[in-house]
């Protein structure tokens, strides 16, 4: 029997991450960040791998990549590998952006990029606070209230012609 199967041979999946699992006898790795004794720690794995494709990470803790799958679908585990997903892709980025600054010193073409800031923009962008303004103007409430007027009014329209069809 595999280790990653049950007795009627079905695939197990959260019952194989300790933090998860109700039955903490099954369970192969940890998920947490610090790690837990006795426990491979998949968090520190998936960091140290940096595999965008997760392939080979699923092939080599898992049964396969369609195992990794299915776990990764589960409501319990699929924010947690969202996260980790977002933080190996800031980790990277960091790391090449660390290595774009150290080589605009020698080239000029890297420092214009660096310069035009348009790499500061679009990661902005993904932290963008919501536009939580105050009160809006005299002229948005008119445009709206006009709005929700000439649609009851053609509301009414269309029922009064429906009325006198009937």
């Amino acid at each position: 029997m595999s280790k990653f199967r049950n007795n009627n041979g079905q695939l197990l999946t959260m019952t194989l991450l300790l933090e998860l699992s109700r039955d903490k006898d099954r369970a192969l790795y940890s998920i947490s960040r610090e790690g837990v004794e006795g426990y491979p720690n998949l968090f520190q794995a998936y960091m140290e791998m940096e595999d965008f494709t997760e392939y080979e990470f699923a092939t080599r803790f898992f049964e396969s990549y369609q195992h990794w799958k299915r776990i990764c679908k589960q409501d319990y585990f699929a924010p947690i590998i969202s996260e980790w997903r977002e933080e190996l892709e800031l980790k990277v980025k960091a790391r090449n952006l660390k290595s774009l600054i150290n080589k605009a010193e020698s080239d000029s073409g890297v420092a214009k990029y660096l310069l035009g800031n348009s790499w500061v923009d679009k990661a902005q962008e993904k932290n963008k606070v919501p536009n939580l303004r105050g009160r809006p103007s005299k002229e948005e409430i008119k445009k709206h209230l006009t709005l929700i007027t000439n649609e009851n009014k053609q509301i009414d329209d269309d029922y009064e012609r429906i009325k006198q069809s009937s």
